[in-house]
């Protein structure tokens, strides 16, 4: 197989930039994964390059595993036998999960341990929640999310200990920046008590490790000599160091990534990494990629021409060889309910004028808004004509309560100074255990190094004053991690599920047994995929993939049904027909936008990467009044849209 016979000239000249330092700009739909796995095979079967010595770091689970196997078909093909057996192979992950690797290996080294626990948003409230109380801090402004974000930022922008203070005294007036930085401190204190890291520990310590233990850093340079680093527009701070310090003694960096879908400023990305690789590596290479393999020409023109007022990025203009192809329509409509009629109706016409809903392949559409409270109305107008749905940034699996119960128990085996989980499970199912007797039992954990087994022990050994609730409790988790040494993950959350009754619980509790059972089914073949592991490795490795899982992970289109979600969370995906619903001034753009140039730009970004998201067909619609918030307003047209010519959208008025 000749790895480079399907690209095209710029695809090439990408694939073939083997040494030092490499910047490809590829715009939407440009085959940019197509590139980094053609040059990762490149590198292997051409170059003559170890597996094992190249690193390719993406930012979701999705984006990783599909470049796992387009690789792998594409190794299985374009190696000798010789080759193919020889060196281990690429090592493919997102920034966190290769950070958790890195930290589990050498985190000891800055004082982590081995068995850390990984917090996700829900375990970060508890514990601010926990810190709020403790500190007696109360108050309707004091809400537990509003300090996770706080905590959020002073991590992902790597501020440094003794400049928190007053980094915190520019963001928040007295006596706020005072409150933030104590519940920071607390709730320091509090994640290192039960090891336990949360998502910005994983880069931040990862980055400190490398920063400050020369012989680690070293050993990481020389394990990957070849760093290929995927949507490199979305990258903040710490990810921009974590890829510096990796990289600098070979400075083998291949960056890829669209300044013009940078659109995750609100969560630190830094759109400056991208736009300013040239000037960081004065010698790097720029490729770009501009022939788009998605989408029809009319749609392209469109996108084109909304980011032509977009002045500080690297210019590029999307083109296709793909004929034909209907202009863009912008529609405009009375209210949100025709905005949904509008889009009901366009759907089930796509076929005939009185179709059976199950005839028309509904995973060919997708329904874009700015906010999620923009998709009620879409949402009761699906209801009503029975046309199957799926919301994307909804509950997800991982966050249902049969789900996070049971991974309570697998957390605790893991990481026995896990307290948080173990206050999420000592009832489950009920036990009575009273709110004193708890408090008695963490109490106890200090003296017992935090951890939770020790204490068990020490109340079934009369050391500590007993009560038969609590023991029966103690007695069950000596019982589970004992039998829990030799069984798989997916074994481990069979008998838990059966030593607790956790089934029997659900039936005499729940009206939604049935479905808690299936879903618990699913933990279980999830857990599968780690059969080759058994006893706490196991659980480290398969509780890592779980905390480390987003939202699109699971997304699937093998049920058919439309999919409703915000323009954010559509990035990276493409569908045959697009609507972009809500394009009214203040709403998209938003209006926290209005007296900002760069958030107005990265808007107007968004807008882009909802618009090459269509494949096919593209609607933007806006309509004359909102009702939004209980509120009814009149609406203007987004400024995005409004002076568009005839020769780049038809508009539609209703």
């Amino acid at each position: 197989m000749d790895i480079l016979s399907n690209l095209n000239p710029e695809q090439q000249k990408a694939v073939t930039a083997t040494k030092g330092p490499v910047l490809v700009l590829a715009g939407a739909g440009s085959g940019k994964t197509r590139t980094l796995t053609h040059r990762i095979a490149y590198l292997i079967a051409k170059e003559l390059v170890a597996p094992s010595s190249i690193l390719a770091v993406t930012f979701t689970n999705k984006a990783a595993e599909e470049m796992k196997m387009r690789l792998g078909q594409m190794l299985s093909t374009c190696l000798s036998t010789r080759q193919a057996g020889s060196a281990g192979e690429p090592c493919v992950g997102t920034f966190h999960s290769i950070s958790a690797r890195v930290l589990r290996e050498d985190g000891g080294n800055i004082g982590i341990q081995r068995h850390f626990s990984i917090l996700d948003e829900d375990d970060q409230r508890k514990i601010v929640r926990q810190t709020l109380a403790e500190l007696n801090i109360s108050g309707a402004e004091f809400r537990p999310q509003f300090f996770v974000r706080a905590i959020d930022r002073i991590k992902r922008e790597r501020i440094l200990y003794n400049q928190i203070q007053s980094v915190l005294s520019e963001f928040f007036s007295p006596p706020l920046d005072e409150i933030v930085f104590r519940v920071y401190l607390a709730y320091e204190e509090r994640i290192k008590k039960v090891s336990a890291l949360d998502f910005n520990d994983l880069l931040l310590k990862t980055v400190e490790l490398w920063d400050s233990d020369l012989s680690a850093r070293e050993k990481y340079q020389q394990r990957w000599q070849y760093i290929l680093v995927d949507e490199y527009q979305d990258t903040n701070i710490v990810q921009y160091e974590w890829c510096r310090l990796l990289s600098e003694a070979h400075r083998n960096l291949f960056v890829v990534g669209d300044d013009y879908q940078s659109i995750y400023r609100f969560r630190g990305a830094d759109v400056g990494n991208i736009l300013n690789f040239k000037s960081q590596y004065k010698d790097a290479q720029k490729i770009l990629l501009e022939e788009n393999y998605r989408s029809t020409a009319p749609i392209l023109s469109l996108a084109n021409a909304v980011m032509e007022a977009n002045h500080k990025q690297e210019r590029k203009r999307l083109w296709t060889k793909r004929n034909g192809g209907d202009l863009p329509k912008i529609v405009e409509v009375e209210d949100e309910r025709e905005e949904a009629q509008f889009v009901i109706d366009t759907v089930l016409n796509t076929r005939c004028q009185i179709p059976d809903v199950k005839t028309i392949n509904l995973n060919n559409f997708v329904v874009l808004y700015r906010t999620n409270a923009q998709s009620r109305a879409i949402e009761e107008a699906l209801l009503h004509n029975r046309i199957p749905y799926r919301i994307i940034g909804g509950i997800t699996f991982y966050e249902r309560k049969e789900v996070k119960d049971i991974l309570g128990f697998l957390k605790i085996l893991a990481n026995p100074n896990d307290s948080l989980s173990a206050g999420r499970i000592i009832n489950i199912p009920p036990r009575g255990i009273g709110e004193k007797t708890y408090e008695r039992f963490c109490s106890a954990l200090p003296s017992y190094d935090g951890d939770i087994f020790r204490v068990c022990s020490a109340i079934l050994g009369g050391a500590l004053p007993e009560c038969a609730r609590m023991a029966l409790f103690c007695t069950l988790i000596h019982e589970l991690r004992e039998l829990s040494n030799d069984l798989t993950p997916s074994e481990c959350a069979d008998m838990i599920i059966e030593k607790i009754g956790y089934k029997e619980y659900m039936e005499r509790y729940d009206d939604m047994a049935k479905e808690r059972s299936e879903n618990l089914a699913e933990l279980k073949t999830v857990a599968g995929r780690f059969s080759s592991e058994k006893g706490r490795e196991g659980l480290i490795s398969f509780l890592e993939e779980v905390a480390l899982a987003t939202p699109l992970d699971a997304y699937s289109r093998s049920e058919n049904a439309m999919t409703l979600m915000t323009a954010h969370a559509a990035k990276g995906l493409e569908f045959s027909t697009v609507f972009m619903v809500g394009m009214e001034q203040g709403l998209f753009p938003h209006s926290s936008s209005a007296f900002n140039p760069e958030e107005l730009g990265e808007e107007r970004r968004l807008c882009y990467v909802g618009i090459t998201r269509a494949k096919d067909s593209l609607y933007l619609i806006h309509a004359r009044t909102r009702k939004l918030f209980g509120e009814t307003k009149y609406a203007e047209i987004s400024e995005f849209l409004d002076g568009l010519g005839k020769d780049v959208a038809k508009r539609i008025f209703l």
